[in-house]
């Protein structure tokens, strides 16, 4: 809802619009929290803009990232074998080894999949200021948590 015209969360610390509505802004968060299971690869966080359109909006949004970031990982993987196997390295031009190293970094990552989830939530426009705020957080896969105790053991 709004508060003195302003999204409640913006109004926040707003010393007018807590004189305009008091006892309605109020400094105590509401707070959930849940468990993360091992299917679970990822958990999108979203501020209210971003599920305008209803649970339609955030299942829509689930499956467009979870085929995108299956689709970021295969490519990863494949950048990750090119660039570590000598004998397919020594083959490829300089120029080539630049660019899936850029790839890596610009394109293949989780960064640039929540960039196109969000541009597609805005309705294909690339906003200079969306009017909502994603967060991605990736879970690992038990191999790689596996892999993780055992460096961190190491």
């Amino acid at each position: 809802g709004l508060v003195c015209g302003l999204p409640v969360s913006r109004s926040l610390g707003d010393g007018a619009a807590k004189r305009a509505a008091p006892g309605v802004l109020l400094p105590t968060p509401d707070v959930s929290s849940f468990d993360i299971s091992a299917a679970q690869r990822f958990v999108l966080l979203g501020s209210s803009g971003a599920w305008k359109g209803g649970a339609a909006a955030g299942e829509t949004a689930v499956q467009k990232l979870s085929a995108e970031l299956a689709r970021m990982d295969a490519r990863r993987n494949e950048i990750a074998a090119m660039l570590s196997d000598d004998s397919r390295l020594a083959l490829l031009a300089a120029g080539r080894v630049n660019a899936l190293q850029r790839e890596r970094d610009e394109r293949a990552c989780e960064g640039a999949v929540l960039a196109d989830l969000s541009r597609s939530m805005a309705g294909g426009k690339q906003l200079a200021d969306p009017p909502f705020a994603l967060l991605l957080v990736r879970t690992l896969p038990p191999d790689d948590r596996a892999a993780v105790a055992l460096h961190a053991a190491s």
